[in-house]
């Protein structure tokens, strides 16, 4: 069938990796000064109201949760914490509101001193206020707010099966004491900062965001990750739920895959060679034209709806074969052109060996004549001349 095409396929191995399920959130870092929101609210119109100051430190990061919940801690630390003013985040977006379910809502909130990074404009405003934050200062990070029981650093130790190293994410913090220095870890900053932890240690891990989360990935490839020493990663919990905070769980993962294996496919088209020269070949295939490829071995003739669907399969398959049939008559075209082309080409080569080999005959007779006229013509004169000679002998004697 002419010579077959193939080519070689190379397995990447697939590093050993533990990740987790979110985690990394939005946020926002505040400027080089320190700044605040200020803000009043009161029960009633005659009501002189209470004074709001939320202060945010400088280049302090929080998570959009951990600033509203910061601001509900300053409410509930002051005289408003009745009057069902809250904080909460939507969209994206800090809100003020009133909660009516609570005694004594307030008639309005006055904003007396906004926050440019909080987007919250000074402003009388009646329901809810909407801030509408700096862009140029939302950040991703991990907030440190506690989720579970468990307090103090949020540590995890990871190893690659021979190494292994504390990795502090930062301090769980409860709620309702997130303080004014923030609440998240910057992600970028973070990730560089185990990174380098892990090098140090000479742990052959490396630690990524991806997807929202934080992964662990084995830095050795190839066949040691089949290897139990290593090519591994393993995690084990040490502190304050960090697990719950990027939802990985804590166990071992090995790699697999070998760098070293390859395979060779084979194109099973035929390939032939239809010229004198490299690349002067024409690779053609036929199609599968069995029932069971065209989609009609198995027709239900039994129902109205079984025959509606087994005219429109033998629809398919008639364009199909009527397709096939066209690709093969192009390939018959061609190799017939190609034919006649070789076979005038080698009619050529024939015609033109045959003038460099082959005699002239008529011209080599003409010369043959020529010659045969010239020696009979001189064979006669010199006859004549001899006899001449003899005519005057005889007179003499």
């Amino acid at each position: 069938s002419g010579l077959l095409d193939g080519m070689d396929i190379q397995f990447e191995s697939s590093a050993a990796q533990i990740a987790g399920k979110g985690g990394i959130v939005d946020g926002l870092k505040f400027g080089d000064a320190d700044s605040s929101l200020e803000f009043n609210v009161k029960s009633d119109a005659a009501s002189a109201g209470v004074d709001i100051t939320v202060n945010f430190d400088a280049l302090a990061a929080f998570s959009m949760e951990g600033i509203a919940q910061h601001i509900n801690n300053q409410i509930a630390a002051s005289n408003a914490k009745d009057f069902g003013v809250e904080a909460t985040v939507v969209d994206g977006q800090i809100r003020l509101a009133y909660n009516p379910t609570k005694v004594g809502s307030p008639t309005d909130i006055k904003v007396t001193g906004g926050n440019d990074i909080l987007g919250i404009n000074a402003g009388s405003y009646t329901g809810f206020v909407d801030g509408d934050k700096d862009m140029s200062a939302a950040i991703k990070g991990m907030s440190q707010i506690q989720v579970g029981t468990a307090t103090g650093d949020m540590k995890v130790n990871v190893s690659d099966g021979e190494d292994d190293e504390d990795l502090t994410f930062g301090t769980a913090v409860k709620a309702s004491v997130i303080a004014a220095a923030g609440d998240m870890k910057e992600i970028n900053a973070l990730v560089t900062e185990l990174n380098k932890a892990l090098k140090d240690a000479e742990v052959d891990v490396r630690v990524d965001a991806v997807n929202g989360s934080i992964a662990f990935t084995s830095t050795i490839l190839g066949r040691d990750n089949a290897n139990d020493a290593d090519g591994k990663v393993v995690l084990s919990g040490t502190g304050a739920d960090l697990d719950k905070v990027l939802g990985y769980k804590e166990g071992t993962a090995k790699g697999a895959g070998d760098t070293d294996f390859r395979l060779h496919v084979l194109d099973n088209s035929s390939q032939l060679q239809i010229g004198a020269n490299q690349g002067q070949s024409m690779t053609f295939s036929i199609g599968d034209m069995s029932a069971k490829a065209l989609d009609i071995d198995k027709l239900d003739m039994s129902t109205t709806e079984g025959a509606q669907a087994a005219i429109g399969k033998l629809d398919n398959a008639l364009s199909r074969v009527s397709a096939e049939r066209s690709k093969l008559g192009a390939f018959s075209n061609r190799l017939e052109y190609t034919m006649n082309n070789l076979e005038n080409a080698a009619t050529n080569l024939t015609d033109a060996e045959s003038r460099i080999r082959d005699l002239d005959m008529a011209s080599e007779m003409i010369n043959f004549t020529s010659s045969q006229i010239m020696q009979q013509t001189g064979t006669a004169m010199l006859a004549q001349a001899n006899a001449a000679g003899q005519s005057v002998l005889s007179l003499l004697g």
